[in-house]
């Protein structure tokens, strides 16, 4: 594991976390770019949020996750789960928006 990479958005246009890493450099390796590989596995924090955050992941993030065994087939079948810093989340399936400060850690 690398040590967290702050990504500050204010101010900027959405984007996931995987065009933050080409336009930064970041050394963060990934093959497809479409979510279908899992190369891009990553964990996620928000270090300024004190509530709890729940996100949805789409059917392809949940299936590519699953096939790599980084969620249960429980968490696979939920609708929404709960974002903290133990669950994985594909890269280029995270949308930062404008007013987040996510750590990441690969």
């Amino acid at each position: 594991m690398t040590s967290p990479h702050l990504i500050d958005q204010s101010g900027m246009p959405a984007r996931t976390i995987t065009e933050w890493v080409r336009e930064y450099t970041l050394p963060l390796y990934w093959r497809c770019g479409h979510g279908t590989c899992g190369a891009c596995a990553v964990h996620i924090r928000y270090p300024e949020e004190q509530e709890e955050r729940w996100v949805t992941l789409s059917g392809k993030e949940k299936n590519v996750l699953l096939r790599h065994k980084l969620i249960t087939p429980e968490a696979h079948a939920l609708t929404t789960i709960k974002q903290t810093p133990a669950i994985w989340r594909l890269a280029c399936h995270v949308l930062v928006a404008p007013e987040d400060k996510i750590e990441v850690i690969w």
